[in-house]
């Protein structure tokens, strides 16, 4: 019990350690995955009343939080949950929140068939005060070479506001607000988008960021200073910063990374609950296995995680290097190390038309675009962005990309002459490099924001070859274990083979020709141990084949057991069925050879059938077994059975009545000896039958009942009526003829219209008449003991006055 408790405490300890690290590990897993949200030149937001809507894009999906101007988050809205992946513009009409969305669709590219490229689609939806989505459009597509920069609402209609790629114009499209329509009601056909205003650029500038509103549209160019609809709000900067979730939101947030640490956290307590199942087993080799794979897999596993890191460490540098190696050529290009004085009057000046003009070629240059997301001249001291390649200058850095970025000027204040830090905008993966212009008093720097090398569509392609390593070397690894496991193993297998065999009673395997000296010895062992138990086995068998022959049959059957086993005295039970009982007139020397025949046969039947011996009368003379209710081939049975015992000898005359009736079957007796017994409702009945048909030589009488119930139609002839049973019913007796020779059946089939004549006028008490047919009968027939009894019956009755319809009972 002690030992018990235990185990039962070790067992929890392990469940409670289990936990807590899977708390740690999916801790540090969610701080990669988790949403930085703060408040950037690229945020959405709108404010409605009191409450601040606020747009934040994370990976794979854009999220719409309400909030008050402490950032408590009363609502939130997800727009995975209809297939959308980023939130471009948010605006506010009347008492519903407009958003406009976007996602990538597959197209095949017209130039090559075989080729698919990703087009942007976008959708707006209407949500109400709480964000439950209320209204939507279909998707539609814009030019590419325009993005979307602002999205207002007015009176009568929706607005986006685009830019081109280029920054020369801005354009801006009217949607009636009317096309948005149920989630389930989107109609199939194409939305209406109507161009209602556009701008160029002046000569040498270009747009970075317009929007629309109900004071005209409004553009920010390359040389402005963010103000108004273009700076950034104190009051909602500050509400984000402060943004607070419910335990709810976070959960709903995070949804499925949650389930999937559920999921990850019950598959492995089933997998520790198997694993201390099997331990219990004490199963050595299972322990050796387990213990040996599993340290195999955390060493092979740990060491191509750290491969892993260093390839994609090395690709981050090497990728790195690329940018820095191209900022330092820009910043010799455009002759960016020359001193440079930022101040208002040079953004008029020919010199920041030539680097504005250089640093916006850089980004479009074939090779770049795939890479540089922008790069732009970076102050140091104040950490204003003095002239970029997206034009979002005069303006701080963690104003345009966020916080993440101050450690760059930290970094190279520290002499450090190139540097490099991962950050997250909008969702996306980005790393920002940084090269020191001056080298020897750094003023400014060179800044490129660069995509990252590894996304997570791409992790398990950039590291095929090292987890195809990794799959090979632990495979190989294990089969070595495994192989040096099996040979260490392979004569105590052996071994344990022939102990199961000696165990279970199978047959002693061979011994292997190779084994040790240290398990020879146990095979001498195992072999005597085998040969005593076969003897011990034959004993038992000849043992058991001697009482067996003197048991009953089918008692399991017939008292609803499934073994004999569960046979105890003093089960009892009421049943239905056929009554055989067979009466034996032995004669001749070869008697018993002949009964002993009949026996085996009734045997061979019982083992196929539901039949069950009953009893015999110590001389053998009275036979009498039971079918249960469901037999109801109990007369074809008995003509197989009268020619396979006896065929056409007449050295033993064999009769048997068949009977159906209610019985009270049951085991009497003590541990030591039992017997079986039956009394049905009509036995004295069944008896006297018997009696009379062994007495004057019939084979097989069966009952009007069972004639229904086989629906016997084979030869028969009436014997006549026995009496009444226990229900008050006339029992009818009938010979089946089929059971006699084949003489002796064509003579009684010869004779059956004659022999029902006269026992119709038996039956009509014209003795005199019937009494000469039957003796015409037996002239033919001299072994007929039945025609031969009629005789003597009409003979009686014509000297006695009859009365009724007694002379129709045989008198048994």
């Amino acid at each position: 019990m002690a030992s018990k408790s235990l185990r039962t405490r070790i067992i929890i300890v392990l469940y409670i350690i289990s936990f807590t690290i899977s708390l740690f590990i999916f801790s540090a897993l969610m701080s990669r995955v988790s949403v930085d949200v703060e408040c950037t030149a690229y945020s959405q937001y709108t404010v409605s009343g009191g409450d601040i809507y606020y747009a934040q894009n994370m990976k794979g999906t854009g999220g719409i939080f309400k909030m008050n101007g402490k950032g408590n988050v009363s609502r939130m809205y997800l727009t995975k949950s209809i297939g959308d992946k980023r939130i471009l513009g948010i605006t506010n009409r009347g008492d519903n929140i407009y958003a406009v969305l976007s996602s990538f669709i597959e197209e095949k590219d017209p130039n090559d068939p075989d080729a698919i490229k990703y087009t942007a689609a976008y959708r707006i939806i209407c949500l109400d005060k709480k964000l439950a989505l209320q209204t939507q459009t279909q998707k539609f597509t814009i030019s590419n070479d325009e993005m979307i920069s602002g999205f207002s609402a007015d009176d009568k209609a929706l607005f986006i506001t685009t830019i081109s790629l280029d920054g020369q114009y801005v354009r801006v499209y009217s949607v009636d607000v009317n096309q948005l329509k149920d989630p389930k009601d989107v109609a199939t056909d194409a939305l209406k988008v109507s161009s209602v205003r556009s701008k160029k650029a002046t000569e040498g500038r270009f747009f970075a960021d317009a929007i629309y509103t109900a004071d005209g549209l409004l553009v920010r160019t390359d040389s402005d200073v963010p103000a108004g609809a273009f700076a950034i709000d104190p009051y909602i900067q500050s509400a984000v910063s402060n943004m607070k979730l419910t335990i709810g939101q976070l959960c709903s947030l995070y949804s499925t990374y949650i389930i999937w640490y559920l999921a990850g956290l019950a598959i492995w307590f089933i997998v520790l609950y198997l694993l201390i199942k099997t331990f219990e087993n004490r199963n050595r080799s299972f322990y050796y296995i387990v213990i040996a794979e599993a340290t195999l897999f955390f060493i092979v596993l740990l060491g191509t995680i750290q491969i892993a890191k260093n390839q994609a460490d090395a690709r981050a540098t090497e990728h790195s290097r690329f940018g820095i190696i191209s900022l330092i050529s820009l910043a010799d290009e455009a002759g960016l190390t020359e001193n440079i004085e930022y101040t208002d009057d040079f953004y008029d000046s020919e010199r920041y038309f030539e680097i504005a003009g250089s640093l916006g070629e850089f980004v479009k240059r074939e090779g770049n675009s795939d890479i540089f997301y922008d790069v732009f001249v970076y102050r140091l001291r104040d950490g204003v962005v003095c002239a970029s390649g997206s034009g979002r200058n005069r303006q701080t850095l963690t104003e345009v990309y966020g916080q993440d970025l101050d450690s760059l000027a930290y970094n190279i204040y520290r002499g450090q002459r190139y540097t490099a830090v991962d950050t997250e905008i909008e969702g996306q993966n980005y790393r920002a490099i940084a090269a020191a212009v001056d080298i020897l008093a750094p003023e400014y720097a060179l800044v490129g924001i660069i995509n990252s090398t590894t996304t997570d569509a791409t992790v398990f392609a950039d590291n095929r070859g090292v987890i195809l390593v990794f799959l090979l070397i632990y495979f190989l690894a294990s089969a070595l274990v495994v192989l040096v496991w099996f040979l260490h193993m392979r004569d105590i297998t052996a071994l344990e083979g022939a102990l199961s065999a000696t165990a279970l009673g199978g047959e002693m395997p061979e011994k292997p020709v190779f084994i040790g000296r240290d398990i020879k010895d146990m095979w001498d062992s195992v072999t005597e141990i085998h040969k005593r138990i076969d003897e011990i086995e034959y004993a038992k068998i000849r043992i058991l084949e001697a009482y067996f022959r003197f048991a009953p049959k089918n008692v399991e059957k017939v008292l609803g057991k499934k073994s004999i086993l569960e046979v105890q005295s003093g089960d009892t039970c009421s049943i239905q069925g056929t009554i055989s009982m067979i009466g034996l007139d032995l004669k001749g020397g070869k008697t018993l050879r002949k009964l002993d025949k009949m026996i085996e046969n009734i045997g061979v039947y019982q083992k196929d059938h539901n039949s069950i011996i009953i009893g015999k009368a110590p001389d053998l003379s009275r036979l009498q077994l039971l079918y249960l209710h469901d037999e109801k081939q109990c007369v074809r049975s008995y003509i197989d059975l009268f020619g396979s015992s006896f065929g056409n000898s007449d050295h033993a005359n064999i009769s048997a009545v068949l009977f159906f009736d209610r019985s009270r079957f049951g085991v009497i007796g003590s541990e030591e000896e039992s017997t079986t017994y039956m009394y049905s409702d009509n036995q004295d009945l069944i008896t006297q039958i018997s009696r009379f048909i062994t007495l004057h030589g019939l084979g097989l009488v069966i009952t009007e009942t069972v004639k229904r119930r086989e629906n016997i139609n084979l030869p028969l002839r009436f014997v006549g009526y026995a009496g009444k049973d226990t229900d008050g019913n006339m029992v009818q007796l009938y010979e089946v003829l089929d059971v006699y020779s084949a003489k002796k059946r064509a003579e009684r089939i010869a004779t059956l219209d004659r022999y029902n004549e006269a026992l119709r006028l038996f039956y009509e008490k014209d003795f005199y008449i019937a009494r000469t047919k039957f003796s015409d009968i037996l002239k033919e027939t001299p072994d007929d003991d039945l025609v031969k009894w009629y005789v003597f019956e009409a003979d009686r009755y014509l000297n006695e006055n009859v009365e009724g319809d007694a002379h129709k009972i045989i008198h048994l």
